[in-house]
């Protein structure tokens, strides 16, 4: 009876993963990095949102993700999408963010915001990627 029911698992397991692993023909991402700088300087402990305007969707309901990015204290950063590296060639808008608190714990933005909240940096991701793509923000 032991034998039948491992059996059958060993039959089942390989049709129960085919299912639940979907067809891995999901959009293809290609890589995504740069420097951010403000008013020359490198700007660490940022966000980098890049929000899709044009990026195709590969079937229902996949691709078209937007990505993110943290900078680290050069200003580098490297944008993910999701669990995996890159971004989906196409059009996005790009929002910078840096927030810090006052004494009183008010959330304070550190970057004006036409590179946030009022963004209107678009860029094109291209199918070979965008190695060294840099953003050099001035406070004034």
């Amino acid at each position: 009876m032991l034998a039948r029911f491992f059996s059958i698992v060993m039959l089942a397991t390989p049709l129960f993963l085919a299912a639940c692993g979907g067809s891995g023909d999901g959009p293809q991402l290609a890589g995504v990095s740069g420097k951010v700088t403000l008013d020359g300087q490198p700007l660490s402990d940022a966000s980098v949102e890049f929000a899709p305007i044009d990026v195709e969707q590969v079937e229902e309901g996949v691709g078209g993700s937007g990505g993110n990015a943290a900078t680290d204290e050069s200003g580098q950063y490297t944008v993910r999408t999701g669990s995996q590296f890159g971004l989906q060639p196409g059009k996005y808008l790009v929002r910078i963010a840096k927030t810090s608190y006052d004494d009183d714990g008010q959330e304070m933005q550190q970057i004006p915001a036409r590179y946030n909240t009022e963004s209107d940096l678009e860029v094109t991701i291209e199918s070979g990627g965008n190695s060294s793509l840099d953003f050099e923000l001035e406070s004034e």
